[in-house]
């Protein structure tokens, strides 16, 4: 079980670096970067944070077998995109952010169970 979770994992932070090299120079922080509305709900990437999160939160509350444990998990590597996103080359979007926070409950509250 453990491995098939790490494998999951994996492809889900490969997806999400799939966009690091957009031809873009990311060595430099953003100043002028914020979250943005105006963005679609049903894309590739708002499945991959959904997804990606629902799986941290659910195998570290499965791990943990605390739900607040796993929670707090999913939403810190949901945060750390985001932010990375902002001072690296992305651009934050609400959806995602909203996206990751149900994906965290939804994976903990299963993974806590």
């Amino acid at each position: 079980m453990r491995f098939l979770i790490a494998i999951m994992v994996s492809f889900w932070l490969a997806a999400c670096a799939s966009d690091i090299g957009n031809g873009t120079d990311n060595t430099e922080p953003q100043t002028n970067a914020v979250c943005t509305t105006n963005t679609t709900w049903f894309d590739f990437d708002k499945s991959v944070h959904f997804l990606g999160t629902a799986l941290v939160g659910g195998a570290i509350a499965a791990y943990s077998s605390n739900f607040l444990v796993g929670v707090g998990a999913g939403i810190a590597v949901g945060a750390a995109r985001e932010i990375w996103k902002v001072y690296y080359g992305g651009q934050c979007e609400l959806s995602s952010i909203t996206l990751d926070i149900v994906g965290t409950l939804v994976g903990a509250s299963l993974g806590a169970h």
